[in-house]
């Protein structure tokens, strides 16, 4: 098989619509491409699937051990032909400034695959040579095979920058992009529109494959990434007795989940069923446990809002001890609701008894390390699991009235603070765990919602 690590000088560098163009265009040619992310992305991972058709799966090496990352890896490249791993921000960009902990460079070292350099190339000549030496020459166990550049003003100028990195450097430069030539993704607050929003792009596979054709030398491209293919792997079988339903918020408002989250829970027993908190009036029949993820809930805060019966149907869910897990934007869809950047009050579930507030600026960003305050049924005093989060808004209230089981610590030690609010059996947070820190966190997750659903029977919007 051919796996490799596309990896940019530096974030804006054009990563993601290079990484689309290669999948679109390896796709075209026949071969099944499977497409991975570095670091806790959600967004960037939906244009891989879309392009692709393959489930992308993230990586990251702050979140998930060493081990987890490998066997990752093989467990979903090991029955395609292709392995394409989209790096975050520059190659060797990491956890903190001293070593390679979190970075691109670390993943690639880690699973023993060559790096594509993507190098903005605008208004660059014979210096882009001392960019890339640079990049093969930093860490010595990193092999950077091959380089793209992007932002290419002519043919006159691709040949002087490709004229310069032979003379001066062992990569070999695999083509270019032009500047522009791409088509782009709109993006917002959280950063690009979502794939499953941005519809006019799932017809782009076509184009991006055209483009990538003409600029890029494929056969080189697999000549110099050529891997040794891991044993076809699957995951370790579990003994189920009964599955347990597992609902999940899936729309254009909750659609923030690690793939890796979701087949966790099914490995542990869970039958994984689709809602929308926008268009459904109910729940899934039979559910035992209801995860809403991350997304967009303020700019469907209205439609959210006036879907009264779901709200209803979630309100007496949680009522009656029926288990919820939110993060995020599904933390911020259980309050008493939200306030719009315009000022609007929007009432939305009202399990959590504080209101989320949007802000004009991002509030926090990073990784997050969980310990849990008290025993709980997630886990015991002292369980320990790893996250991340990114939101713009805030709790109007900070959550004074609500009761807290998480101590937080950002990714550096940085911060401590109270989170993780808990309402009889529900948990909600800011923070997307990756239950792959901790697989006991899912599994006791979802045993809580096989014993509420015991006790409470089979809800449906009858309660």
């Amino acid at each position: 098989m051919n796996a490799f690590l596309i990896g940019g000088t530096n974030s804006g560098s054009g990563k993601t619509t290079i990484t689309l163009a290669l999948i679109a265009l390896l796709k075209r040619s026949g071969y099944s491409v499977q497409p991975f992310k570095v670091g806790p992305d959600f967004i960037d991972p939906g244009y891989h699937t879309l392009i692709s058709g393959n489930s992308c799966i993230n990586l990251d090496s702050w979140m998930l051990s060493k081990n987890y990352n490998i066997k990752n890896f093989h467990l979903n490249s090991s029955q395609k032909d292709i392995a394409i791993i989209e790096g975050v921000m520059g190659l060797f960009d990491g956890a903190n400034p001293k070593d390679e902990r979190g970075s691109s460079a670390e993943i690639a070292k880690l699973l023993n695959i060559p790096v594509i350099l993507i190098v903005n190339a605008q208004s660059m000549a014979r210096s882009v040579a001392a960019i890339v030496k640079g990049f093969e020459t930093f860490d010595k166990d990193l092999r950077v095979a091959g380089v793209i550049f992007n932002n290419v003003t002519s043919k006159n100028h691709f040949a002087y920058l490709n004229e310069s990195v032979k003379k001066y450097c062992k990569a070999e430069v695999l083509g270019y992009f032009s500047k522009g030539e791409l088509p782009s993704v709109a993006s917002r607050h959280l950063g690009l529109v979502t794939a499953d929003e941005n519809y006019d792009f799932s017809k782009q596979g076509d184009n991006l494959a055209d483009i990538a054709g003409r600029r890029i030398n494929i056969a080189t491209l697999l000549k110099i990434t050529s891997y040794k293919k891991p044993p076809p792997q699957s995951y370790p079988k579990r003994r189920v007795s009964k599955r347990v339903v597992v609902a999940v918020a899936k729309d254009t408002a909750f659609l923030f989940y690690y793939y890796d989250n979701l087949k966790i829970l099914e490995r542990f027993g869970a039958d994984i069923q689709f809602f929308s908190p926008i268009k459904d009036k109910d729940i899934p029949k039979g559910t035992s446990l209801i995860y809403i993820g991350g997304g967009y809930p303020e700019l469907y805060a209205e439609t959210l809002s006036n879907n009264h019966q779901m709200l209803k149907t979630l309100k007496n869910f949680a009522e009656n001890y029926g288990t919820i897990y939110a993060e995020c934007g599904g933390f911020m869809y259980l309050t008493n609701g939200i306030h719009d950047l315009q000022g609007n009050f929007h009432k939305l579930v009202g399990v959590f008894d504080d209101e989320s507030v949007m802000f004009d600026k991002l509030r926090v960003l990073g990784y997050s390390r969980v310990t849990i305050s008290e025993d709980y049924f997630v886990g015991k005093k002292g369980t320990t699991i790893k996250g991340h989060e990114f939101h713009y808004s805030y709790l109007k209230n900070s959550g004074k009235n609500l009761d807290k089981i998480y101590l937080v610590t950002m990714r550096r030690g940085s911060l401590i603070k109270n989170e993780g609010y808990i309402y009889k059996n529900c948990l909600g947070s800011y923070i997307h765990l990756h239950f792959g820190s901790n697989l006991k966190f899912a599994k006791n997750l979802l045993q809580q919602g096989k014993k509420s659903f015991q006790i409470m029977g089979n809800l449906s919007t009858s309660v």
